[in-house]
């Protein structure tokens, strides 16, 4: 009787998976700049009708995923000044209206101590 093929508790691979993946043939290959770039111009032209789905692909590698964390903050009596920016129209677009700003001024005087 031939022996088995497979031997009981021996890997048929013995050299294991092979170190290389899909990433980094992408990453490798000597047209990647290229490809990178043409997402970069078609996410760029807003005449283009893929812009949307470019910017789906770039934008989750540009900007990571925010995740929440929790801040503890400890209050010593410190009193401040809160200077607030300029008040900016905002550009309307797709028909929509423009939303309202708008801005409290603030000054040294109105802002008084703390008292415990």
């Amino acid at each position: 009787m031939p022996s088995p093929k497979w031997v009981k508790g021996q890997s048929g691979n013995p050299k294991g998976r092979p170190k290389t993946s899909v990433k980094d043939l992408v990453k490798s290959h000597p047209q990647a700049h290229e490809l990178v770039q043409k997402l970069f111009n078609v996410a760029m032209d807003d005449e283009d009708k893929r812009q949307i789905s470019a910017w789906r692909i770039l934008l989750p590698k540009m900007v990571p995923d925010l995740k929440s964390a929790t801040l503890e903050v400890e209050q010593k009596g410190i009193t401040g000044v809160i200077v607030l920016p300029q008040k900016v129209p905002l550009d309307s677009t797709n028909g929509q209206s423009a939303s309202e700003t708008f801005s409290v001024p603030v000054s040294v005087e109105d802002v008084q101590p703390s008292e415990k």
